[in-house]
This record gives C-alpha cells, structure tokens and sequence, in this order.
C-alpha cells in the first residue's frame, strides 16, 4: 500500500508543498502563543500601574474623596481647572472660529448649536474624537463620561464588561 512519503518521491512540488503547510502552521502556533503570552504580561503590568496609580491619586493630597473629583494641584495652560467653571470668550473671536458653521447652520442653528448640551459616553477611538468635534463645533456644554473597566477585561466586549456583576 502506498504511503504519503511514497507519493512525495514521486513529485517533489507535492512534498515541497506539504513542507511548506508544515512550516507555515508550526509557525503560525509558535507566533500566536508567543502574542497570548504577550498580551497576557502586559495586561497583568498595565494592571498592576493602573492600580498603583488610583492608589496614589486615592492617598495624595490632591483628592477631594473620590476619584471622580480629582482637581489637578497645578494650573493647565495657565487656567485652573475648577469643576462647573465657565470660561467666556471674546464673541468676535469665537464667530471668527466658527465662521463656517454660522455660515452653514445660520444664526439661530448657531444659537441653538451654542446653548446645547451634549454627553459624550466611552472617551476611546471614537468618542475622543467625537468630544473633540463637538467642542470645535461650539457646543455650549460638553460632558464627557468614560470607565476604566476596559483595562482589566481585554479581550472581553464593552458590552459584557459594563455588565453589572463584572463592575
């Protein structure tokens, strides 16, 4: 009875195929176990910074109670941050920056557009850029939300993480 390798004398692109399906699956099971455990080091060590650090910030003087109420200790970009301040600008100013949506929306959208307040809910990829945009299109208030649960379950959908017995 003929056998594999039997066959494979007979035609060597046939053995020089098989070699190569060899090569490429051990290859591909060295390099996805090399990436698991990979992935698997940085998340214990991104778990262990992110629990020093809300430690850090819980025992520093800089906290008022909760981490939801963090007040930096120094000034960013020369302006305190207070929690509910407003910051007013010069009103020719902001129609020079906004000049296109006036353009588009009109006075009262601009007004509209203006008095508005908008939540942002998950800060990553694209809520990030979706807060950013909003605020560069000038809207009024612009809350942002954001949970760091996603940090301990890689890996796992924002929709299973969020659930309520995995917070």
């Amino acid at each position: 009875m003929p056998t594999l390798i039997d066959g494979t004398r007979a035609h060597p692109r046939a053995a020089l195929a098989i070699t190569a399906g060899a090569t490429f699956a051990v290859t591909l099971g060295v390099v996805g176990a090399w990436m698991r455990l990979n992935r698997a080091h940085k998340r214990r060590e991104l778990e262990r910074d992110v629990k020093s650090s809300v430690h850090a910030l819980a025992s520093s003087s800089t906290s008022t109670g909760s981490l939801g109420t963090l007040v930096p200790p120094a000034p960013v970009s020369g302006v305190p941050f207070v929690s509910g301040a407003t910051l007013e600008y010069d009103d020719k100013l902001v129609r020079e920056h906004l000049a296109r949506n006036y353009a588009f929306f009109g006075e009262e959208g601009m007004t509209a557009v203006r008095k508005a307040t908008v939540v942002v809910v998950g800060c990553g990829g694209v809520g990030s850029w979706a807060a950013v945009m909003l605020a560069r299109s000038g809207v009024g208030t612009l809350r942002c939300v954001h949970s760091l649960s996603k940090f301990v379950d890689e890996g796992i959908t924002n929709v299973v993480s969020g659930q309520p017995d995995r917070l």
